[in-house]
């Protein structure tokens, strides 16, 4: 009995607890049906949904006018829903051959037998998201819609389009590296620069995993992406084709290893061309890097319109002072020659800096400034020179130009920087410095984008940027003016002289050092070729600079190299542009015309005006560097003395600034002026018998 009972008891625990099991599950049951039902439905869309990323059309980038110069084209990818709906046994197997003898008809990558091995496999897999191509043109899809099987559209045929974009540039490698370019994680030019602008807000899609991979989970997105806008640049199609085919004649006919070329407009800064090509290895040569604005070189001969500049500012020279020169100048024991010897003698620093002479310039700032190199420096520094020039486009090159504070200065980095060596700028900056001088004193930023647009409209606008308003007093302005215009018309740049306008700038020749070989490279010296200057010479509209590196075909100054290179940009400029060939008639006309009025000058400059109206002279003494004042009749014209006497003053109206200072200063007296252009008025009269030292106020007009 007592068994029984407790038989019986214990199958009814295990009932018991058989009904509390089942209460509990059904309790569990009741419970993720209501409470957990919302938690549990987003856990399940989280493993077979997500978001996908719509990323907008990029914006587009367009010449000054209005020429496309980058855009984004719309590409696809075909995928194919094997298990379709409407895509049944009969209907795949009956259109399969048709559709893989038309795929490979039409893109002839690979044989029908190898596209239905495919579509076979993917239809075993059950695949809902079947890849079939990618990169797709618009009207590739419209050609392969017609296929079979893709003619049923997407609920009958399986049909998906997925819609990517690609960037596109109409004109190819032209101006390559200053749009630059967007790759994954990587960016440069103006597409890294003006990024926020040009690529638009990012849309959303869910999206859903099916067999085969992923789905959109609706017709339409969640968020629709927001395109990008457009920017609209300073660059000049027609002068960067110019540029650019300039600069690769040079580079090939050199066989140089690489070179760049820029020009600007002088008022505004803005660049309206810009071209850098690197030899590839089979020879031929591309856009690969930024040389203009991204390599900091030292320059060479172009920087000696610092020193000069430099001399006249401080008043350690005027353009008359000699200086010995010889075939070589010693420094701390260290050597320095000239690119061409110019035998022993003496050279005015306009001679020195028209022929370039080294040892000239290096003498005449030497001299000047070793007792205080900082006097030096400190002028290289007003200039802004130590600094970039905060371009909007990454990748800057870093300038290098110390002082004696320095950890590297030493008792020849005065003469040597003052040729352009032992500091380093970039072309950018040295085209900068010309342009500032062209425009009158005034440095313009470089500037590359003038507005964003957004649907046509304006939404940005940029406009001219002063970095330095005066970079030095008019009278060195125009001092270096006239140094610049002789380099062309007699000294080292006189090759690319022509009859149509006239040009300013100045040559450089600099040897490249080695890392770890030095300059000597050992024994094979390698040569970088310059020439930066402006044009037309007194009514300045472009600047340029073209920069060479290591030409190694025997020829390799910057005359030779770069100058015609300038030449050649300069003068299909000349040819295509209106304004300036208006210009350049109204030069052609005075120069076959009346002889213009001059007071008085130094006979070499009057003899070089002399040869540009083609009239003849009398020469009144040896020295070309006399100083004379013309007598014409009937168009002829001849020299006689113009006498200077101490403790009398002279007679200065009519004169060009520069002239009259240095006829008051050889006379004993100061100067002092007002406005600009030619003397007008002098505050004491001419003749007077006035004791040295006595200022001469000039009105200038």
């Amino acid at each position: 009995m007592n068994v029984k009972k407790d038989i019986l008891w214990r199958a009814y625990v295990a009932f018991l607890l058989v009904v509390i099991l089942a209460g509990v599950i059904l309790f569990q049951m009741a419970r993720l049906q209501t409470v957990k039902r919302a938690a549990l439905t987003r856990l399940s869309d989280s493993l077979s949904t997500k978001w996908d990323s719509i990323n907008p059309i990029r914006g587009n980038i367009y010449s000054c006018d209005g020429s496309l110069l980058a855009t984004s084209i719309p590409i696809y990818e075909l995928h194919l829903d094997i298990m379709a709906d409407g895509l049944t046994d009969d209907v795949f197997h009956d259109d399969l051959d048709s559709l893989c003898f038309d795929m490979a008809a039409y893109f002839k990558d690979k044989p029908a037998s190898e596209y239905k091995s495919e579509f076979q496999t993917a239809r075993k897999q059950h695949s809902r998201y079947f890849l079939v191509k990618r990169n797709l043109t618009h009207n590739q899809v419209s050609d392969i819609k017609k296929f079979p099987i893709f003619r049923l559209g997407r609920y009958a045929g399986g049909f998906r389009l997925a819609e990517k974009s690609k960037r596109f540039l109409p004109f190819n490698e032209l101006a390559f590296r200053t749009i630059g370019f967007t790759r994954e994680n990587i960016s440069a030019g103006l597409e890294a620069g003006y990024s926020n602008y040009l690529q638009g807000k990012v849309g959303r899609r869910l999206m859903q995993k099916v067999s085969g991979g992923m789905v959109p989970v609706n017709e339409e997105n969640e968020l629709d992406p927001e395109d990008g806008q457009d920017i609209i640049t300073t660059l000049d199609i027609n002068f960067q084709d110019i540029t650019e085919n300039a600069l690769l004649h040079s580079l090939s006919q050199n066989n140089a290893a690489h070179g760049c070329a820029v020009v600007m407009e002088v008022g505004t800064g803005k660049i309206k061309a810009m071209a850098n090509l690197s030899r590839e290895p089979d020879g031929s040569y591309a856009e690969e890097y930024n040389y203009a604005m991204g390599e900091s070189i030292e320059p060479g001969s172009t920087f000696k319109l610092t020193s000069v500049m430099a001399l006249l500012e401080k008043q350690k020279a005027n353009p008359d002072t000699k200086v010995n020169i010889g075939s070589v100048a010693m420094y701390c024991g260290r050597e320095m020659h000239d690119a061409k010897d110019e035998g022993n003698g003496t050279l005015t620093m306009r001679e020195a800096f028209e022929r370039s002479s080294n040892i000239g310039i290096s003498r005449l700032v030497y001299n000047a400034f070793s007792q205080n190199p900082f006097e030096y420096t400190d002028f290289l520094y007003s200039l802004g020179l130590q600094n970039k020039l905060d371009l909007k486009i990454p990748g800057e090159g870093i300038p290098i130009v110390k002082n004696p504070h320095s950890k590297s200065w030493s008792c020849t980095s005065l003469p040597w920087m003052s040729i352009g060596y032992e500091l380093k700028v970039t072309p950018l900056q040295i085209l900068a410095l010309y342009n500032a001088v062209a425009n009158n004193g005034v440095m313009m930023k470089p500037m590359f984008v003038t507005e964003v647009d957004k649907l046509g409209k304006p939404v940005v606008l940029y406009h001219d940027s002063v970095l330095n308003p005066k970079i030095c007093s008019p009278a060195t302005l125009a001092t270096v003016k006239e140094f610049l215009e002789g380099v062309v018309l007699r000294g080292t740049a006189k090759n690319i002289k022509n009859n149509l306008y006239p040009i300013a700038g100045k040559t450089g020749t600099a040897q490249i050092a080695d890392n770890n070989l030095g300059y000597d490279n050992g024994g094979r010296k390698i040569y970088q070729s310059s020439f930066v200057g402006y044009f037309p010479a007194d009514k300045p509209q472009y600047s340029i600079i073209v920069v060479i590196s290591s030409p190694s075909n025997g020829v390799y100054y910057g005359a030779e190299v770069s100058g015609p290179v300038f030449k050649e940009i300069s003068d299909k400029i000349y040819s295509r542009t209106a304004t300036i060939r208006n210009y350049a008639s109204s030069f052609e006309n005075k120069m076959s015309g009346s002889l213009p009025f001059v007071s008085a000058t130094n006979q070499d400059n009057l003899s070089v005006l002399m040869s540009l109206y083609n009239t003849s002279s009398l020469q009144v003494t040896p020295d070309k560097d006399a100083w004379v004042k013309p007598s014409t009749s009937n168009e002829k014209m001849t020299l006689v003395d113009y006498k200077m006497t101490e403790n009398k003053i002279p007679d200065v109206n009519g004169m060009a600034l520069t002239d009259a200072v240095y006829v008051i200063e050889k006379s004993g007296y100061a100067a002092r002026y007002s406005g600009a252009g030619k003397v007008v008025s002098q505050s004491l009269q001419a003749g007077a018998q006035v004791k040295k030292g006595q200022v001469i106020d000039l009105k200038l007009n």
